[in-house]
């Protein structure tokens, strides 16, 4: 149920997540309406997450065991706070962003999934699977779009992905504090570790898929900052699988 109520939560940040995509220069729908490949995509996926936000909130309001005065409160604490995802309006960026938490998104709706089915919810099973398939293609449209970005600029693509991974990948419901709880994020993270919906081993490996699938060991770079920066991405995915089981060990 936390995490079930945190994915939803995310969900329903939309408003701040088409305010990114509106403010980056390459992808901007200045007004609203613009008959614009971009322009187009952003309104038809602001839809699409939209539909997932309104399908979880009806989903839990079912639920008696719920206090949803509460939730009600985090949701608008957590739009009232704003998100930084640390993209710099540059549109590489943006892209990395995207492919990475449109696929630890599905990652996370797919183990509420896995979790409901277990638990004998039928109904919530089929609701989080649909959800995590278009995550899955929202995943596979932005992923595709910076393929595109790496072999038309490899050495752009490949230091504005290192750029983006020496920070980490921020989560858009970091944010989600409360008066009553100022770590409820925090909570929320570590029950989504302790049921193994998402954990610090499926963030390594978004990073091991997106290495694969846009050919980081493969390129060919010219610039010393971006062939630092190919040495550090294929480094990373080790790094944090250590950092990962020194912590289970302590």
């Amino acid at each position: 149920l936390v995490v079930l109520v945190g994915n939803m939560i995310t969900e329903e940040g939309l408003p701040t997540y088409q305010t990114i995509l509106n403010r980056i220069a390459a992808t901007q729908d200045i007004t609203g309406k613009q008959d614009t490949a971009w322009g187009k995509w952003t309104r038809w996926w602001t839809a699409e997450e939209n539909r997932h936000g309104d399908l979880l909130h009806t989903h839990l309001r079912l639920i008696p065991r719920l206090n949803m005065r509460a939730i009600e409160q985090d949701i608008q604490y957590l739009l009232g706070s704003g998100f930084d995802p640390g993209i710099e309006e540059d549109p590489y960026k943006l892209m990395i962003y995207t492919s990475f938490q449109e696929k630890a998104t599905h990652i996370s709706h797919l183990g509420t999934s896995r979790i409901a089915r277990e638990q004998g919810d039928e109904k919530l099973y089929t609701i989080c699977t649909a959800i995590a398939k278009d995550e899955a293609r929202h995943f596979s449209f932005y992923k595709g779009v910076m393929m595109e970005i790496f072999d038309e600029d490899t050495d752009g693509a490949i230091t504005a992905y290192a750029s983006m991974m020496k920070k980490t990948i921020s989560m858009p419901a970091e944010e989600l504090n409360s008066i009553r709880n100022p770590n409820l994020y925090t909570d929320f993270s570590e029950v989504a570790q302790s049921t193994k919906i998402y954990t610090s081993k499926d963030y390594v490996g978004i990073i091991e898929q997106l290495n694969a699938e846009w050919k980081i060991k493969d390129r060919k770079v010219t610039t010393i900052e971006a062939i630092q920066a190919q040495e550090y991405l294929l480094k990373l995915p080790q790094r944090y699988l250590k950092l990962a089981d020194r912590r289970k060990n302590k």
